[in-house]
């Protein structure tokens, strides 16, 4: 698993959401995203950030920026 990784980019720092609220946490402040974890991580979420089916079959470009539209509404989400 660990050459997914190796092929792969970061998700932007900014959209691991946080209230610094210790009674209230989110999923941004649970989330391991030290790649020290990556090979003991049971869940993974993966994007793929293109168009290119889609412009290809003539529908409506944006699909590409589709992975960080679900992870900043996914990291503001309460782990309970």
């Amino acid at each position: 698993m660990s050459q997914v990784f190796e092929l792969t980019s970061r998700p932007n720092a900014e959209l691991f959401y946080s209230r610094h609220d210790p009674n209230d946490p989110r999923l941004g402040e649970v989330v391991c995203r030290e790649e020290s974890t990556y090979a003991a991580a049971e869940i993974v979420i993966l994007g793929c950030p293109q168009d290119e089916g889609i412009r290809r079959n003539g529908g409506r470009i944006g699909a590409a920026a589709a992975p960080d539209a679900i992870r900043e509404q996914f990291y503001r989400l309460n782990p309970g």
